[in-house]
């Protein structure tokens, strides 16, 4: 929808030699021409000039990635809401693997703009850090890889105690004894467990 602004004042005052000032005038509200584009199409708009409401479109030739939004749109006060993109060639090559883990999906030697790479562990491993990294405008891999800790050490590093310890009224000294020896009895047999997996 065409939109128009004032250009002058809006008011004029009748004075002893007449009208003071000048008529204002409406012109159309128009965003600039967007500056080319290199490596990449720039649009054009279909009338004489951007109007409001209007939206750019913006493509990237073969093998190179948009950097920022690809759609851009005239808004009321003559300005594009984001600044135009950039074509650029991003190639991210793969990440080492970390150790005891496998890809599970994305296996490439490289990637291109948000390509991404899925990791899972090997059996009797926990993976800390996300599943999941993609490749950015950078040629790098956001976040790091992940890692993947023995399932033994990860229980005692987190193995703590029961928070629900000293606020059972009815519990004593020997109770608590007898649970502390129950917790590592469990745990043996995950550590022998673990151990006979390896």
């Amino acid at each position: 929808m065409l939109r128009y602004k004032m250009v002058g004042r809006a008011s004029r005052r009748c004075v002893v030699t007449g009208w003071d000032g000048q008529v204002p005038t409406c012109e159309a509200v128009k965003c600039p021409d967007l500056k080319a584009t290199q490596n990449g199409i720039t649009p054009t708009a279909d009338g004489e000039f951007w109007e409001t409401g209007m939206v750019a479109e913006y493509r990237c030739n073969a093998d190179y990635s948009l950097i920022g939004s690809r759609l851009l749109e005239c808004k009321a006060n003559g300005h594009w809401n984001h600044k135009p993109p950039t074509c650029k060639i991003v190639r991210c090559t793969r990440p080492a693997t970390p150790e005891n883990a496998v890809i599970q999906a994305g296996f490439l030697f490289t990637y291109k703009l948000h390509g991404e790479v899925t990791y899972r562990c090997k059996e009797g491993y926990v993976m800390i850090g996300p599943r999941t990294i993609r490749c950015t405008a950078n040629n790098d891999f956001v976040p790091s890889p992940p890692t993947c800790r023995s399932r033994a050490d990860v229980i005692l590093t987190t193995k703590g105690p029961d928070p629900g310890l000293g606020t059972d009224p009815t519990h004593t000294p020997g109770s608590q004894a007898g649970r502390n020896v129950g917790q590592w009895y469990g745990l043996l047999i995950i550590l022998v467990y673990s151990h006979d997996e390896l």
